[in-house]
C-alpha cells in the first residue's frame, strides 16, 4: 500500500482497472451504530467487491500497519460499530473485483470524525467486547501458530484461538444467523468460516482439523444463540415485546426470523424447558476455572515430560520450565 498522500486525504488510492471511486463511509459514528461503506465501482463487479474494516488513533495515518482490524475482508457493505473503535477513527479498504476474478488497487478512506461512546451520560459503563487484541494486531500474511492437543487447540495461543472463533460466529456478515441448526449452515459458510481461522492461525497439519474445529465452532454458534434468547427474549412477557427487543448488534429482520423462526417454535421451547430442568440437577458444578479439561490434561503431561526427563528438578523449576516464571499473585502448583 502506498504512503498517504495529504492531498488525498482522506482518500488513498492507485488507478486501476477494475477500479473505485467516490468511497464514503456512510451513518452516525456512535458505538453499536451501522455504517454503510459506499463507492462507484468501474470496470468491475460492485456486489463481488470487498470491505475491510480499521480502526486508527488519527486520520493522518496512511499506511496499512498503523492500522488496528475490526473485521475480516467481506462483499458485506453494512458493519456495526464495536465498542474498541471509541475515540478512533474508522478507516474502509474498498478493494473492486471484475467479474472475471481480477483485483483492482484498493482505495482506503478515513472518517472526518472519532467515534464516540453512544452510552447515555449517567450510565455505568461496563466491560465491552473482547478485542482480541493478539489477533487484531496481527500484520497482513502474520499468522499466529497453534498446537493442537485431543483434536482440541492447546498451547499459548489457544485463548486467541477461542476468541476468534467466538467472534467468527457471531459476525452475521460472515456467518448468517437465518438457520435452525448448525447442521442447516451451508458448505459455502463454513468454507469461508475455516478460511478465516486459517488467515490468522497457521499448523503444519492445520487441515487435519478442519472438522473438528468447524464442530467446535458450530457449539459456540448455538451457545450465543441460547444466549440471545435469555438476554432479549426470556424476559419478554409477550412475543410483540420480544421482537421489539432487538440486540443492538442484530438487524431487525433477522432477528424477527429468529423470533418467529426459531425461539417461538414448539420444538424449541419444549427443548428449553428441558434443558432447564437437567442444569437444575447439576450436582456437581465446574470448580476447574476458565481453562478445559483437556488444556489442564495437556499441561499436566508437559510436567510428566519434563520430570522424566530430568527428575533433579525441584517443583519450582519443573514449573518455570512448563509454565515460565512464577510471580507473586499467581501461582501454578501440582
Amino acid at each position: 500500500m502506498p504512503e498517504c498522500n495529504p492531498s488525498l486525504d482522506p482518500i488513498i488510492s492507485i488507478s486501476s482497472n477494475p477500479k473505485v471511486t467516490n468511497v464514503k463511509i456512510v451513518g452516525g459514528l456512535k458505538v453499536n451504530r451501522k455504517v454503510t461503506v459506499s463507492g462507484v465501482v468501474v470496470g468491475g463487479n460492485e456486489q463481488a467487491s470487498t470491505i475491510q474494516m480499521f480502526i486508527t488513533t488519527s486520520k493522518n495515518f496512511g499506511v496499512e500497519n498503523d492500522f488496528q482490524s475490526i473485521s475480516l475482508s467481506q462483499t458485506e457493505k453494512v458493519f456495526l460499530i464495536p465498542p474498541e473503535a471509541v475515540g478512533q477513527y474508522l478507516v474502509a479498504k474498498y478493494t473492486p473485483i471484475a467479474e472475471d476474478g481480477k483485483f483492482g488497487d484498493s482505495v482506503y478512506i478515513i472518517s472526518d470524525k472519532y467515534v464516540k461512546d453512544s452510552t447515555p451520560q449517567g450510565m455505568r459503563k461496563v466491560r465491552g467486547k473482547n478485542m482480541n487484541k493478539k489477533v487484531a494486531s496481527l500484520k497482513t500474511g502474520e499468522k499466529l501458530k497453534i498446537e493442537f492437543y485431543n483434536n482440541r487447540a492447546v498451547g499459548d495461543n489457544h485463548k486467541s484461538w477461542s476468541r476468534h472463533l467466538g467472534r467468527l460466529v457471531r459476525d452475521v456478515n460472515i456467518c448468517p444467523i437465518q438457520f435452525q441448526t448448525w447442521k442447516d449452515v451451508t458448505k459455502e459458510v463454513k468454507n469461508h468460516l475455516w478460511v478465516s481461522v486459517k488467515d490468522c492461525f497457521e499448523n503444519e497439519n492445520m487441515d487435519i482439523y478442519r472438522e473438528e474445529t468447524l464442530e467446535h465452532m458450530g457449539y459456540l454458534w448455538t451457545a450465543w444463540r441460547s444466549t440471545l434468547y435469555l438476554t432479549y427474549v426470556r424476559p419478554c412477557k409477550t412475543k410483540g415485546e420480544a421482537l421489539k427487543n432487538c440486540p443492538p448488534f442484530i438487524n431487525v429482520g433477522d432477528w424477527t426470523w429468529l423470533v418467529n423462526e426459531k425461539f417461538s417454535t414448539e420444538e424449541f421451547q419444549r427443548m428449553s424447558k428441558r434443558n432447564m430442568k437437567n442444569r437444575a440437577k447439576t450436582v456437581m458444578p465446574h470448580r476447574s476455572g476458565s481453562k478445559p479439561h483437556r488444556a489442564i490434561i495437556y499441561d499436566m503431561d508437559e510436567i510428566v515430560k519434563t520430570t522424566q526427563f530430568d527428575p533433579s528438578l525441584s517443583t519450582m523449576e519443573v514449573i518455570d520450565k512448563c509454565f515460565g516464571p512464577q510471580s507473586h499473585n499467581r501461582v501454578f502448583g501440582y
